[in-house]
């Protein structure tokens, strides 16, 4: 069930179909919430609210239940417990929710269920929970990742960006270039693409001649991109990301692409710091259509300063498209599971990492008020292993104490 609630008052109660019962809500917005929950087949389910009325519910894989959620940003993260499996197999979980999207679901080494989670920052989470013996706390700490990118392979881009701005402050990009013109006029050599390279930094394609791929016939769009990569790989470069020329294509063209060898690609446009769309989705939306901000005319400090923080303010990441990009593109999360010290021992902690999306670059962590809630509800006594319930029938898991019947599916 759903209810809107208005300065202490509740509203209409709104069943919402496709949910068995619904344990935690959030609000990353003053318009938007994210509720959690499961459904009658066994999984943890995310249900967007907009203006007090449920949207869409979406069944999240690896999840057998979500008992809470928060919401540090525009990004919200819940968390609960993986499906029944082998004994002792059974996990505390975390999956990011962006505008009602679940993302990459981690679970959490140390943990056997995760209750509630709280964001103090924009940054971190604390999520509490059990493993098969005591209780856990488990940090959760989100990361805003940004990226530079620069296009066509200017020797500018070599001499002021790189020498003088990337190299002395130990900042990794990423050159989409044509190869057809490297070494030509203006264009950088192989051999300082290659000391790129060997600085870490990615060299990534752009097709030969830079054309636009939408006015080519099809064959005339593989051999732009194919033999473009071909030439890279042979002059020793590894490109595994792609750049569409004037941010130009198509379905046809992202299969050509992934086809041709590489992993991501990205457009040009549909991102603005002034909104109403700030930053791509984490994960990503399509890893073969990531979505850019293209401005026009000279490119100011001040210009990239309020990407950036439109970016980490509403969370995502947020690609900036021109001759020199700022491109945010992967996400990053480290939870960390902590038991209680017993008495006369260490404190016992695992750890584990997830992270979706494309190589990442210079990072830039947002600092934002919190907007966090637990999950909603008495909670119960986890009891002693001597006196923890026998599993249940249909989900394997200590049975959990009887709840009023909810909606079925």
């Amino acid at each position: 069930m759903v209810v809107p609630v208005f300065n202490g008052i509740p509203g209409a109660v709104q069943a919402v179909a496709g949910t068995y019962d619904l344990f935690g809500v959030a609000c990353p917005s003053a318009t938007t919430c994210e509720a959690v929950g499961k459904n009658s087949s066994g999984q943890g389910v995310v249900v967007p609210i907009a203006g007090g009325t449920p949207g869409a519910v979406r069944a999240v894989a690896g999840t057998a239940v979500l008992n809470g959620v928060a919401c540090p940003s525009a990004t919200c993260e819940a968390v609960g417990a993986n499906p029944p499996g082998p004994p002792n197999s059974g996990r505390g979980v975390v999956v990011p929710v962006f505008n009602g999207i679940p993302g990459a679901v981690q679970a959490v080494a140390g943990t056997y269920d995760l209750f509630g989670v709280a964001c103090p920052s924009a940054t971190t989470c604390q999520a509490v929970g059990g493993n098969s013996s005591q209780g856990v706390v488990a940090t959760v700490t989100v990361q805003t990742v940004v990226s530079l990118t620069f296009d066509n392979g200017a020797i500018s881009q070599y001499t002021l960006g790189y020498q003088q701005a990337l190299q002395p402050h130990a900042v990794k990009a990423t050159f989409f270039v044509n190869s057809g013109v490297m070494g030509g006029s203006n264009h950088m050599s192989w051999s300082q693409l290659s000391t790129l390279a060997s600085a870490g930094d990615e060299i990534g394609g752009k097709t030969v001649h830079g054309t636009t791929l939408t006015t080519l016939t099809t064959p005339q769009q593989i051999d732009e991109i194919c033999n473009d990569r071909q030439t890279l790989i042979q002059h020793g470069l590894t490109p595994s990301a792609f750049a569409y020329p004037a941010g130009a294509f198509n379905t046809t063209i992202e299969t050509e692409v992934q086809n041709c060898g590489y992993g991501t690609a990205r457009t040009a446009g549909s991102l603005s710091p002034a909104g109403p769309t700030y930053a791509e989705t984490l994960p990503p939306k399509s890893f073969l259509a990531l979505r850019a901000y293209a401005p026009s005319g000279q490119v100011t400090l001040a210009n990239v300063e309020s990407l950036v923080t439109g970016a980490a303010s509403y969370g995502g990441a947020g690609p900036r498209s021109s001759s020199r990009r700022c491109a945010p593109r992967r996400w990053t999360r480290r939870t960390t599971a902590r038991a209680p010290p017993r008495p006369g021992g260490s404190t016992s902690r695992t750890s584990t990492r997830s992270s979706a999306g494309c190589r990442a670059r210079g990072r830039q962590a947002a600092r934002l008020p919190a907007r966090c809630s637990a999950r909603s509800g008495p909670r119960r006594a986890r009891p002693t292993p001597s006196l923890r319930p026998p599993p249940s029938p249909v989900t394997g898991r200590p049975a959990r104490p009887p709840r009023t019947a909810g909606p079925s599916a």
